[in-house]
């Protein structure tokens, strides 16, 4: 072979190679490109059931989970239960890590994966830490960008980083992390759903009553008093009370003994066919409406011991939720939770010209 024809076949050559080491660390994750083999944190897979803090904390603030007494909630909510499944869900994917392969050692290659240091200008990365009740750190790592899997293959990754650590690794898995505290939150209060719902009564603040019943399920409109003489109730629009307790979540949460629920007696019932009375009682705290939530079994309850039980039931679930807390919440809840007689009336009449 003449020296310039083993030129251009070197040259080739390490094109080919290039091309394939480029391949390999810019493609999608394959099975065969991903070979996990060694747990990202080997201390957390080992004492998974110690796990008892949770931090997630990003440029924008910090998000910490306490486990007390078994369960998860959030220290700066005065303690209010955390989304249970979505906690232990992080936790078992951090678990799930494996290391993959390592990549950039260049500090401005951290930018670009998303592991850089939380100080660093405008950083996307998230600390993570998982912690034992001794203090014992389980996990911590940086987080940063994930890595989708090769088409139709379920693989991924995400890119990481030890705090203080001049490597960025790859890991073979996916962590997906909440947002905000409120995402961590068990925003759920209560859910009545509107077919169970045999009455709904209302105290408004001024002195005002409303009340609407139906005497079956199959019945969808309500009766609703008092109603102006010379009116009627519009069917179409008094068959949407039954809705008013039907997936209720909250904005915000405070313990209750921070709202002034004298001030402003506004206060709603809704009963059901089997036995259920939940009481909504809406006070004021800076401008705002917020809403203490209880159960109890309504006084005409059925005699049935089975259907009495599983009211009763129903009714310690709910306090177990809400007892001690209030609620600010959504405005189209609370307007379904104080309707006004107006709002349900069929238009008046025009005079005749």
């Amino acid at each position: 072979m003449n020296p310039r024809n083993f030129i251009i076949l070197a040259a080739a050559t390490l094109a080919t190679v290039a091309g394939a080491v480029y391949a390999l660390h810019e493609q999608p994750l394959t099975r065969q490109a991903l070979q996990p083999e060694e747990p990202v944190f080997p201390l957390l897979q080992e004492r998974l059931n110690d796990a008892a803090k949770l931090e997630v904390v990003t440029a924008e603030g910090e998000t910490v989970l306490s486990r007390e007494a078994g369960v998860w909630t959030l220290p700066s909510k005065q303690g209010y239960p955390a989304r249970e499944n979505g906690v232990r869900e992080v936790i078992l994917d951090l678990r799930a890590l494996k290391i993959a392969e390592p990549k950039t050692r260049k500090p401005e290659g951290f930018a670009r994966l998303q592991v850089e240091d939380l100080e660093a200008e405008g950083a996307k990365s998230r600390l993570v830490r998982v912690s034992a009740a001794d203090g014992t750190v389980l996990a911590e790592a940086l987080l940063g960008r994930q890595r989708p899997g090769a088409l139709g293959d379920a693989s991924g990754g995400v890119y990481y980083r030890v705090p203080g650590g001049e490597q960025a690794w790859l890991a073979a898995g996916t962590v997906e992390l909440p947002e905000g505290e409120r995402a961590w939150l068990q925003t759920d209060v209560v859910h009545v759903a509107a077919n169970t719902v045999a009455a709904l009564e209302v105290l408004h603040a001024d002195g005002s009553r409303f009340t609407a019943r139906r005497g079956d399920a199959e019945t969808k409109a309500f009766e609703v008093t008092p109603i102006p003489e010379g009116r009627k109730a519009a069917a179409s629009k008094t068959s949407k009370l039954g809705s008013a307790l039907a997936f209720v979540s909250f904005a915000e949460v405070a313990p209750a003994s921070e709202v002034d629920f004298v001030a402003t007696p506004n206060r709603s019932t809704v009963t059901t066919f089997d036995g259920l009375a939940v009481t909504v009682e809406l006070g004021e705290a800076e401008g705002e409406l917020w809403a203490k939530v209880s159960a109890a079994l309504a006084e005409d309850a059925p005699e049935d011991e089975e259907t009495r039980a599983a009211a009763e039931e129903r009714v310690a679930e709910i306090n177990a939720t809400t007892e001690g807390w209030a609620y600010r919440l959504d405005d189209h809840v609370v307007k379904r939770l104080l309707p006004k007689i107006e709002e349900h009336l069929e238009e008046e009449p025009k005079p005749a010209s």
